[in-house]
């Protein structure tokens, strides 16, 4: 949710498509799976790091390929394949680093969980992600309007 909030204010307000930010979060996911495997420590320590990385990413993938665009006539199709091309690179690397088996990250989330209606689980990690979601909107709505 999230990220379709990024990807609809990128588009909005500066006309960006960029293919590349979906594989710009998960390089940021396999950076803190990385940390917490090597670590052996809570995942949420090292959300910070993994948050950073992708910002580094985002912003020199912005600054480098998408800033000489900006005055060319066919800025939007430009855009659209320079971020597929960033996208594609990514991706490959990603796969060159580690690998095309799925990793997990261990959280101390996965088990406990909230029982609705009787037989109904809601593990807790859904629900705290859809309470930040919902921070996260509310924080977009006050800074937009």
């Amino acid at each position: 949710m999230l990220m379709s909030i990024g990807i609809s204010l990128l588009f909005g307000v500066m006309k960006i498509v960029n293919f590349a930010q979906g594989t710009i979060v998960l390089l940021g996911a396999y950076i803190l799976y990385t940390l917490e495997s090597q670590f052996k420590i809570n995942p949420l320590v090292f959300m910070p790091a993994s948050i950073l990385v992708g910002t580094i990413v985002g912003y020199v993938l912005y600054l480098f390929s998408i800033t000489p665009l900006i005055k060319r006539k066919d800025f939007e199709n430009q855009t659209m394949l320079v971020t597929f091309a960033a996208f594609l690179v990514l991706q490959n690397m990603i796969l060159l680093i580690w690998g095309p088996a799925p990793q997990a990250i261990v959280s101390i989330f996965s088990v406990t969980g909230l029982h609705l209606f009787g037989h109904v689980f809601l593990p807790e990690s859904y629900f705290i992600t859809f309470i930040a979601t919902l921070v996260g909107l509310l924080l977009l709505y006050f800074v937009l309007f």
